[in-house]
């Protein structure tokens, strides 16, 4: 069985990239519905805004390479896991610290722990 292409022949894919559907549900656009991990090609202007944080650019004709400078931080963080936690003092108990997600800044544990423990916990999130 022959898989058919999206785009209508004769219709040109100049200025249109390719786009996966991520998640769960369908969405509509442009009178046509879109399920989960379809493929299917747009011109980045005719996405709504909304919808963009659903798709997933998999190859593009043209070279739109907008990656703020927020998440090309972010990813590069990822990159480096040597460093993705840190233990850090508690402000409002002395002598107890936290473990910190250096990348969003949260805690990874529920309550302040003593340095020991906190070390333990940090051992064994690098492994």
């Amino acid at each position: 069985m022959e898989r058919k292409n999206k785009v209508q022949e004769g219709q040109s894919t100049e200025g249109m990239l390719q786009y996966r559907k991520l998640g769960g549900g369908s969405m509509r656009l442009s009178g046509r519905i879109i399920k989960p991990n379809e493929r299917f090609f747009a011109r980045p202007e005719d996405i709504p805004t909304g919808f963009k944080r659903f798709l997933q650019v998999v190859s593009d004709d043209v070279t739109v390479a907008t990656v703020t400078k927020e998440k090309a931080e972010k990813t590069q963080q990822l990159a480096e896991p040597e460093n993705l936690f840190t233990i850090e003092p508690d402000e409002e108990k002395e002598g107890f610290y936290n473990v910190v997600n250096s990348v969003d800044k949260k805690f990874i544990n529920d309550k302040p722990l003593r340095k020991k423990a906190a070390e333990n916990l940090l051992e064994s999130l690098e492994e």
